[in-house]
C-alpha cells in the first residue's frame, strides 16, 4: 500500500509539496521513513503527514491504544498513542489537511510509543513558531483597492495567534507596516489560498 501511494504522490504530487519550504522550520524531521533510526533515549521528534489510517483498541489495562498511519511523500509510518487522559483528538482520514505530531521512540521498543496526544493542524503549528504572513503590494499601479480587499480576506481569520505585515512599495520607496493586534490571523490552508487568490502568489508567503 505504501509503495502504490508513493507512486501516485510521485506523479500527481504530494500535499506537503506546498508547504515544503516551512516544514525546516515546523519539523525537527521531514522524512517519516527515518523515524525507526533514531534513538531510544527520550528524544521527542516533532514529524508532519497525511493520516491515511486510524486504528482504536484497548490494553490489557483498559486503556485506550491508537494507531495511526502517518503518510508523507516518502512513505509512511504507523505509530502508537496510549491514552492516559483521555483526550486523543479525533482525525481526519485521507483528506488534504496536514497533521503533526510530537513522536517519542521508546528504549527497548521497535515501534514508534507516544505517550501522549498531542497533535495539531498546520495552523496551531504554523503560530507555536511565530510565522508571519508577508503581503507585497505596489501601489505604483492604478489598483487602489488593497485596503478594501485585504480587510474583506482577513475578516473570517481574525483574533488569532499569526501576525499579518504589509510590504509597501511606491514610487521607488519601500514601507513595512505591522497589521496591529486584532488583525492577527489564523493561518489556515483557507486563508493561505485566499490571499493567493486575490494579491498573487508571487506577493504571499510565510516567514519565521
Amino acid at each position: 500500500m505504501h509503495e502504490e501511494s508513493t507512486l501516485g504522490f510521485f506523479l500527481s504530487g504530494h500535499p506537503l509539496d506546498s508547504v515544503r519550504h516551512e516544514l525546516q522550520h515546523l519539523c525537527s524531521r521531514q522524512d517519516l521513513t527515518t523515524i525507526q533510526s533514531t534513538n531510544s533515549n527520550g528524544t521527542t521528534n516533532t514529524v508532519a503527514g497525511i493520516v491515511k489510517r486510524v486504528r482504536n483498541s484497548e490494553t490489557r489495562s483498559g486503556k485506550r491504544l491508537t494507531r495511526i498511519l502517518l503518510e508523507d511523500e516518502h512513505g509512511g509510518f504507523e505509530f502508537a498513542i496510549f491514552d492516559d487522559s483521555g483526550k486523543i483528538p479525533e482525525f481526519e482520514i485521507g483528506e488534504i489537511a496536514i497533521a503533526f505530531f510530537k513522536v517519542q521512540k521508546e528504549k527497548g521498543s521497535d515501534e514508534l510509543n507516544v505517550r501522549t496526544s498531542r497533535m495539531c493542524s498546520i495552523s496551531e503549528r504554523r503560530c507555536e513558531k511565530h510565522a508571519e504572513i508577508e503581503i507585497d503590494v505596489d501601489q505604483s499601479s492604478s489598483n487602489n483597492t488593497f485596503v478594501r480587499d485585504l480587510r474583506e480576506v482577513l475578516m473570517d481569520y481574525r483574533f488569532a495567534g499569526c501576525t499579518v505585515r504589509v510590504n509597501v512599495q511606491r514610487h521607488g520607496c519601500l514601507g513595512r507596516f505591522k497589521l496591529g493586534e486584532e488583525w492577527r490571523v489564523n493561518p489556515t490552508a483557507s486563508l493561505m489560498e485566499r490571499l493567493y487568490q486575490t494579491f498573487g502568489i508571487q506577493s504571499v508567503r510565510i516567514t519565521y
